[in-house]
């Protein structure tokens, strides 16, 4: 007969019960250190997962604010020049801004979106947000590519127009 004492276990009469006992004991202990793990994983994706969504925001904001002076400058162009190209150009670049605006707008919202449910997935499943497999963060990566892509082509026309017309 083997006796040992540990939490929970008295005594164990056999080699079978020892065995069954250490599986339940090393059951416990690796369940333990995989909980505190996926604590320490979800955090840290979230945590990624923010800031990366953070990044974006504040690029969006800074392109909102550029755009802001862009037609600033636009308006300047329009009140110092009453030709009909220049007038019919500044009514593209308007459209331009416009659609530029709408699409800041639509990609912070999808942002939001993206990290509330990031964040509530990982509440409910005790998962890790894994943000870069999603399909969604996909997109909207994607999405954000093109947008600076379309945007830094506009900017190049828009100096491009004004170097002309200023």
């Amino acid at each position: 007969m083997i006796l040992i004492k540990c939490s929970g276990v008295t005594q164990i009469n056999s080699t079978y019960d020892l065995h069954y006992s250490l599986m339940l004991w090393l059951q416990i202990v690796l369940q333990k250190i995989i909980n505190t793990n996926m604590k320490n994983l979800q955090k840290e994706s979230i945590s990624e997962l923010h800031f990366q969504h953070q990044l974006w925001m504040n690029e969006l904001e800074f392109y909102k604010q550029e755009l802001k002076m862009l037609q600033e400058r636009l308006e300047e162009i329009a009140s110092k020049n009453t030709s009909k190209e220049v007038h019919i150009s500044i009514e593209q670049f308007q459209n331009k801004f416009l659609i530029q605006n709408n699409e800041i707008d639509m990609l912070k919202h999808a942002l939001r979106r993206n990290e509330e449910q990031a964040l509530s997935e990982a509440k409910l499943y005790w998962k890790r947000a894994d943000y870069e497999t999603s399909a969604e963060y996909k997109i909207i990566e994607e999405k954000m590519r093109q947008f600076e892509k379309l945007y830094k082509e506009l900017k190049q026309d828009f100096f491009r127009f004004l170097s002309k017309w200023m």
